[in-house]
């Protein structure tokens, strides 16, 4: 049972009235609201593939930088290697990486300059608009009338 599913947390209030005009709407509704009970939605984070992306590829650019600084190189070193056949590989390991940030750059940069021309291209015309209201009290006013009932009732 999924129908509450969503990116948030649900709260539902069952409201009912210990009138005997109201017994099947009470009953129904608590009938209803032990269904509920048993929905469990979990909240998840809507997040932009492209902003994900971004926030990856800066990641990694600052591991990356932070590996060079210290100069822990995973470089592989087989036995009977020279110190000049490992400065080498070391050198070529260390351009390789930074070919691998400038590409994750200019990378992040394309695809920061296309966000931006996709929000300032955006038509202007572009409004959110209502459908589907009608004439019905909206649920706060029925639940607000409920309490005021029960409120009555039980001062009766």
């Amino acid at each position: 049972m999924n129908a509450l599913g969503g990116n948030s947390k649900t709260i539902m209030i069952a409201c009912i009235s210990p009138a005997d005009i109201n017994y099947e709407e009470t009953l129904s509704t608590l009938r209803y609201a032990d269904r509920a009970k048993q929905i469990k939605t979990v909240a998840t984070i809507n997040e932009d593939p492209t902003e994900t992306l971004i926030r990856e590829l800066r990641a990694e650019n600052e591991r990356l930088k932070k590996m060079m600084e210290r100069g822990v190189m995973n470089v592989p070193i087989k036995p009977g290697m020279t110190d000049d056949e490992v400065v080498r590989r070391r050198s070529r390991w260390e351009e390789e990486m930074k070919a691998a940030m400038a590409e994750n750059e200019r990378e992040f940069a394309n695809r920061s300059n296309s966000l931006t021309r996709k929000i300032t291209t955006s038509s202007p015309s572009s409004k959110v608009e209502l459908s589907g209201l009608s004439e019905r009290p909206q649920p706060y006013v029925q639940m607000r009338r409920c309490e005021m009932a029960i409120s009555r009732a039980s001062t009766s």
